[in-house]
């Protein structure tokens, strides 16, 4: 939204056309060749289970060990991790008012709208990628 705005393009325009938005980063996939359980570190762990209740029961994160299939990188493929953002009528009158970035940052988090960052930590919890590559991409 203020990438557009900051083109050049009328707040109004943006309001009235813009129907979602869509940020998209592709992560590195642990090779299932040489998946072997991770340690995580505790303070870490504690973090992602109080934010993420999904990842209370898990008792196991993966991480790859490295094998020709993967040329030793422990990483073999990738997958998409998105953000989207669907514009509303109170999203609308804040892009038409110019609020800064900041004030529509808070009004999203108030929505709970998930983020890059939480989505690629749901894909981590189910053990498809690894808390690094999370950390790296978002």
């Amino acid at each position: 939204i203020t990438r557009l705005i900051n083109m050049g393009v009328e707040p109004f325009l943006v309001a009235s056309s813009l129907v979602m938005a869509c940020a998209q980063r592709l992560l590195k996939k642990i090779c299932t060749h040489c998946k072997t359980e991770d340690d995580i570190p505790k303070e870490a762990l504690k973090t992602i289970r109080a934010k993420y209740p999904e990842a209370k029961g898990v008792k196991k994160f993966y991480k790859g060990a490295g094998c020709a299939q993967c040329n030793g990188t422990g990483y073999l493929g990738r997958l998409g991790t998105l953000e989207t953002l669907l514009i509303n009528d109170e999203l609308k009158d804040m892009i038409n008012k110019r609020k800064p970035e900041t004030e529509i940052k808070e009004y999203l988090r108030s929505r709970s709208i998930p983020t890059l960052r939480d989505n690629a930590m749901r894909k981590f919890i189910k053990g498809w990628t690894t808390l690094e590559e999370v950390y790296r991409v978002t």
